[in-house]
């Protein structure tokens, strides 16, 4: 059994990160994959939702964004592997992720295009997950106190 209090670090993953690590074609495949083996080297985890791999599954089985998209046999195979590998913490959303979602939708008076990064967001931060792999990293600066790890993208504010 892990023990995710004590593992160096649990970082949160963000659709655009795992496009990014399993497409080829993607811009930053090697950095996101190069990344992540040195994350696993240093006894780091991932956490992973639910809403994270539907998303995942839609968009890279999608042929207006992919040369070559996966099938959606693919992207769920691909998905079930993040969900039960042995560095990964299944996240759910539950009534604290509830109330903090409601929050800051309300604080930060967000609009209906805000609602999927605001939910996973506050999924991460009412389970203690600071540090997010995403190459949206605009989409967590406001909404809490996040790292966001975007391996070989170049930010831009």
């Amino acid at each position: 059994m892990i023990c995710w209090e004590k593992c160096s670090m649990l970082i949160g993953i963000d659709t655009s990160f795992l496009v990014q690590f399993e497409v080829i074609e993607s811009n930053a495949h090697r950095a996101a994959r190069a990344w992540a083996e040195e994350r696993v080297g240093a006894q780091d985890h991932f956490a992973i939702s639910p809403q994270v791999l539907f998303e995942f599954i839609h968009v890279v089985s999608d042929p207006k964004r992919f040369g070559r998209p996966l099938s959606v046999e693919a992207a769920l195979a691909r998905s079930m592997a993040w969900w039960s590998a042995a560095e990964t913490k299944r996240l759910t959303f539950g009534d604290a992720s509830m109330e903090l979602f409601k929050m800051l939708m309300i604080d930060h008076k967000l609009g209906r295009k805000r609602i999927l990064d605001t939910a996973l967001a506050a999924t991460f931060a009412s389970q203690r997950i600071t540090h997010v792999a995403s190459y949206n990293w605009r989409d967590f600066a406001a909404l809490g106190d996040f790292t966001v790890h975007s391996p070989g993208a170049k930010r831009v504010k």
